[in-house]
């Protein structure tokens, strides 16, 4: 059997390649350094039991957010939706690299967050992430619309405005290491 890094990675483009997003939306690397509402955030620098996540993954990204402005991130953390404060956080909950995104679309991909805030977090959808990847053959489906993981927030978010990124895979199955595929080659490590 192969390993879930092995399976995941044939999935994934390499960081080489160029990267388009699907629907003809160009992804277009830009000077500023600040990320723009809308973008993707990818969480490096985990800690604690988050360390689990890129150990599992294989990937150094263990979470996921839409940057709404002003410092501000909509996320789906273990306490449900929430609107974190970037400039507030702990060291380790604040370096990201950021996927800049089209900004067609990224009204509608906030203001989808927005409307989940309050929402819950999916834990047992983490346990078919883990299950599907090591028992692959077995096809288990699982979608809670109600509740949601990192990943499935964000690929939900910006399926709201336009842009499907996984036009294949339901929301539920994507994890951070996934969207890592859309960052530009020179990004690098960044907080507010």
């Amino acid at each position: 059997m192969k390993s879930f890094t092995t399976r995941r990675a044939r999935r994934a483009r390499s960081h080489h390649e160029e990267v388009a997003l699907p629907d003809g939306f160009p992804l277009t690397p830009r000077e500023m350094p600040d990320p723009r509402p809308g973008d993707i955030l990818l969480f490096t620098h985990a800690k604690g039991l988050n360390r689990l996540i890129p150990w599992f993954t294989g990937s150094r990204y263990f979470h996921c957010g839409v940057y709404e402005g002003d410092g501000h991130v909509l996320e789906a953390r273990p306490n449900g939706v929430v609107r974190r404060d970037l400039k507030e956080s702990s060291d380790g909950e604040k370096v990201f690299r950021a996927v800049p995104m089209p900004q067609e679309g990224a009204e509608k991909a906030i203001h989808f967050a927005r409307k989940r805030l309050g929402a819950t977090y999916d834990p047992l959808d983490i346990a078919f992430i883990i299950v599907r990847h090591l028992f692959p053959l077995l096809h288990i489906r699982y979608s809670n619309h109600a509740s949601f993981t990192c990943g499935e927030l964000v690929a939900r978010a910006w399926r709201a405005g336009g842009c499907d990124l996984f036009p294949d895979q339901q929301a539920s199955e994507i994890i951070p290491a996934d969207l890592s595929r859309f960052l530009p080659r020179d990004a690098q490590d960044q907080t507010l």
